[in-house]
């Protein structure tokens, strides 16, 4: 009758050395308003919200419901156009705008 304490006594040491193998996993940081920091940053100065490079107002839309805003985004030199929810100022989503300019 030896043997079952023995074999339980195997299987915990076996399952405490897998477990303690395992590193656990890198919180993700968050600034003060729940969006993922950038690698090894601590905080965030200002808000990556509402970031564009609008030419001027006539490059913005707003849906007729009101809830998405369209931009014409020509940050980092190339034309594009993001849709930007305006309740929160989060870019769900952006198109390759080359043609539209």
């Amino acid at each position: 009758m030896k043997p079952l304490p023995s074999l339980l006594g195997l299987l915990a040491l076996v399952a405490g050395i897998a477990s303690a193998a395992v590193p656990p996993a890198p919180a993700v940081r968050l600034d003060a308003l729940g969006d993922p920091l950038p690698k090894d940053a601590v905080a965030r100065l200002g808000s990556s919200r509402f970031r564009c490079a609008a030419l001027d107002p006539s490059d913005l839309a707003l849906s007729a419901d009101g809830k998405i805003a369209a931009v014409l985004d020509t940050d980092g030199g190339r034309p594009r156009v993001a849709l930007i929810d305006p309740a929160t100022g989060l870019t769900t989503r952006f198109f390759d705008a080359e043609d539209a300019v």
